[in-house]
């Protein structure tokens, strides 16, 4: 994370009542929940990827195999993954705020994806 938003950071928290952390993560980490959960979850996701892509054709969400059979939904279940991934890089750089519009709606569609799907994310 880049040193710009710790000292901002570091500086609010300074300012506010003196409390110890105790929590088993540097506090870094509850101020940038969002960073820091795409950074653990991206490369679960390629990881899942690269498996699915292996066993093809691998597991396929009910909904997908009951729509498009299981070829056909085998192929949606790679781009949904993939829709995911991309959503995860974007939120693990330091840039997502200065991405494009359409950049950034992607990638909240690859969040909303994630949300639905998250029961499936197993092989």
């Amino acid at each position: 994370m880049s040193g710009q938003y710790t000292d901002v950071y570091m500086a609010k928290f300074s300012n506010k009542k003196k409390t110890e952390w105790t929590w088993p993560f540097p506090v870094e980490e509850a101020w940038n929940v969002d960073y820091y959960i795409a950074k653990y979850a991206l490369p679960r996701i390629q990881a899942l990827i690269e498996i699915e892509e292996t066993n093809s054709p691998g597991t396929v969400p009910g909904d997908l195999s009951d729509k498009y059979g299981i070829e056909k939904g085998h192929k949606c279940w790679l781009k949904y993954l993939r829709e995911m991934e991309y959503a995860f890089h974007l939120f693990s750089t330091d840039t997502f705020t200065y991405e494009t519009k359409e950049n950034k709606e992607r990638a909240k569609r690859g969040l909303h994806l994630f949300a639905e799907y998250y029961e499936c994310l197993w092989n």
